[in-house]
């Protein structure tokens, strides 16, 4: 999800950029390689299992495989495990889905989208990316989770959302109380758009304006001018000492 990776560059008052994306952490691209790997491993292993032992296909896999791990630890039954065969067939069969799985993972983790005044561009690390100009856009879905303080937000250029139309949105998710998070700064520039472009919205739009509004009251105030310290070393030093004796005259 979208809220560990911020970036937000102002180079003018009329120009505004904010690089959203997941900071991705060695567990987490861990965890994009090895997840579809690992899942059709157990999956195979338990049909291996329960075509072998004529076990009913209603049984939970988990409670398959610790049957088979349990035995081969108390008693040293290895029957449970599958031929060097069955692995081969099954890597082959198995292998080209995986690998397919773990790259769409792995290229959603490193995919940031980039919102300005002029568009939002998907920008995955490989492939074309998509770049919808605020203008293109002909709805805006937004839906809230209060109780996991979550918010989805859908930019189309279509007048309906189409889960399979990758190429005709651009899906963003946020934690709006988070303290280090994209909305905070983007909501204002969503909310300017929105009216600029007359964008119809499906949810609630009071949900960006409150955290526009708590942005803009959290923003720190114009930049005082420094005032010299009267209590600092070098102020001591200006002072004339008690113990000088006056200049005669």
């Amino acid at each position: 999800m979208y809220r560990n990776l911020m970036e937000v560059e102002k180079p003018s008052q009329k120009q505004k950029r904010i690089t959203v994306g997941i900071e991705v952490t060695l567990p987490k691209r861990l965890l994009a390689i090895l997840f579809a790997p690992a899942i059709l491993t157990v999956l195979f292993w338990a049909f291996f299992i329960i075509e072998k032992d004529g076990l009913s296909g209603s049984l939970n896999v988990f409670i398959v495989l610790w049957g088979c791990i349990n035995n081969i630890f108390t008693h040293g039954n290895t029957d449970c495990l599958p031929s060097l065969d069955y692995i081969i067939a099954c890597s082959i069969l198995g292998g080209p889905f995986a690998f397919y799985i773990s790259y769409k993972w792995w290229k959603a983790l490193r995919t940031k989208v980039i919102l300005s005044n002029q568009s939002l561009l998907r920008k995955p690390p490989s492939g074309t990316g998509l770049q919808l100009r605020w203008s293109e856009i002909k709805k805006i879905y937004i839906t809230e989770n209060t109780k996991d303080d979550f918010i989805n937000l859908i930019f189309t250029r279509n007048k309906r959302y189409r889960p399979f139309d990758n190429k005709n949105y651009i899906v963003l998710d946020a934690y709006p109380m988070s303290k280090k998070n994209w909305l905070w700064d983007a909501a204002g520039l969503i909310l300017e758009n929105i009216d600029r472009y007359k964008i119809p919205i499906k949810g609630e739009r009071k949900i960006l304006q409150e955290i526009a509004n708590k942005n803009s009251k959290a923003s720190p105030g114009p930049n005082r001018p420094a005032v010299s310290n009267m209590t600092g070393k070098n102020s001591l030093q200006a002072r004339p000492s008690s113990h000088q004796t006056p200049t005669p005259k």
